[in-house]
């Protein structure tokens, strides 16, 4: 794996001297220091050339656009429109945000896979969300196309915007109308859409992103109520199923170590904040959140053909019948990852 290390070195975790005049004797403060070496990480991670998994006969296996790929192996890009995306790869690599990361197939340039973590005071805090990127041959004549895996196997719609089976609704994507500047352009970049998802879809009360709602209320019911449900999902799809060990290998194991274990107290302490008025947290059941809320849309109902992940997992269930404790769960969970030795 060859990651691109932007400004981090071995010095950026070290402690800041404490010669200069400003800080002798002043206590850190933990909550900023955890967020810049959390800032620095993030960096040191955050853009990579790497191998996708592909079968013996080629096929990319962990790749929602593998169909894309195999259909445009023997086409090429205009020279012009080839350079423009080898540029735009490379502004990326140096600009991407805390908390989004990007991984290139090293063969396949326009394969990309991508973690965006949940900002902090959402629904989704601090969970990881993967996307799967295809960037079509009219590239940037038309947008990218993005997929959205992280949906507990098909079983979980994440945002009015977010499906269950992958589609991610976005102006910016064309697969959202919108007013002309929101548009996709020849002037956009991926990481635009990459930074609207982050601040634009997972937010505090994503309720209201579903036209005709109304302005955004922290007190409305049917948003708390949505926020609960979409807490439970964030911990057990978003947080506690890439603490498996079955990821212990995979392209994204350093990101998934170093999110977590950098990040445990303040995960922790959301945990036990969502715990207080959340029942669902210490008794988690499969429920879908699309159908619970009246979202069934046949158009985009899931299928387990079209979707690599396969069929929906069962969800767990603790000893006692009752759902699972989503809280040690997570426990449990860091200390496997604990134990990668990443």
């Amino acid at each position: 794996m060859r990651v691109l290390n932007r400004s981090a070195s071995a010095g950026d975790d070290a402690p800041e001297s404490s010669s200069s005049a400003g800080d002798k004797g002043k206590a850190r403060d933990p909550a900023l220091e955890l967020e810049r070496r959390y800032a620095a990480e993030c960096e040191r991670l955050a853009f990579a050339h790497v191998a996708f998994p592909q079968a013996a006969d080629g096929r990319y296996t962990t790749f929602n656009y593998a169909g894309e790929l195999r259909a445009t192996a023997n086409a090429t890009r205009t020279p012009r429109d080839r350079l423009h995306l080898v540029r735009e790869l490379a502004v990326t690599a140096t600009s991407l945000p805390a908390g989004i990361w990007v991984r290139v197939d090293e063969v396949r340039n326009d394969a990309i896979k991508i973690m965006i973590a949940g900002p902090e005071g959402t629904p989704y805090a601090g969970g990881l969300f993967e996307f799967d990127c295809f960037v079509p041959l009219e590239y940037p004549h038309a947008p990218p196309r993005m997929h959205l895996r992280t949906t507990g196997g098909g079983s979980v719609r994440f945002n009015p915007n977010l499906y269950n089976c992958g589609k991610v609704c976005l102006s910016l994507l064309g697969t959202w109308p919108g007013r002309p500047e929101e548009q996709w352009s020849a002037k956009s970049t991926l990481l635009q859409v990459l930074v609207s998802i982050q601040s634009m879809i997972l937010i505090e009360l994503p309720w209201f992103n579903e036209p005709g709602r109304g302005k955004a209320s922290p007190t409305n019911r049917a948003s708390s109520e949505y926020n609960k449900q979409l807490q439970a999902h964030t911990l057990r799809w978003a947080i506690n199923d890439w603490l498996r060990d079955a990821h212990r290998h995979s392209l994204w194991a350093d990101v998934i170590a170093s999110h977590f274990i950098t990040r445990e107290p303040k995960i922790r302490a959301c945990i036990a904040e969502w715990a207080k008025d959340n029942p669902s947290v210490g008794s988690y059941s499969a429920y879908s959140l699309h159908e619970v809320d009246g979202w069934g849309d046949d158009e985009y109902d899931w299928d387990s053909s079209d979707d690599e992940m396969g069929p929906v997992r069962p969800h767990t269930k603790a000893a006692n019948g009752k759902g699972t404790d989503l809280a040690e769960e997570f426990e449990r969970g860091m200390q496997r990852v604990k134990a990668w030795g990443l």
